[in-house]
């Protein structure tokens, strides 16, 4: 993905915050001369990446373990027999 890919925030989310979330992003905002809705954007952006990645290793350590406990699974079988 390129960064314009990455900058183009053409859709439209809405949500619903409680005052705390709302007065920190506000503050927060404020502190980095951002608008409050921009920083919500890049912290969404932020989260989902980190969801991405974790959901890949994830992903990557069940097929690993998949793939051992196969071959100890075999392994028995074959002792059995």
């Amino acid at each position: 993905m390129t960064t314009k890919e990455r900058s183009q925030r053409d859709k439209r989310v809405q949500i619903r915050v409680s005052d705390d979330i709302y007065n920190r992003l506000l503050w927060i905002a404020q502190d980095m001369g951002i608008p409050p809705a921009t920083l919500a954007s890049v912290a969404l952006s932020e989260y989902l990446i980190r969801k991405e990645r974790e959901r890949a290793v994830i992903k990557s350590i069940s097929d690993d373990l998949s793939f051992h406990a196969k071959e100890l699974f075999d392994s028995l079988k074959d002792i059995e027999e």
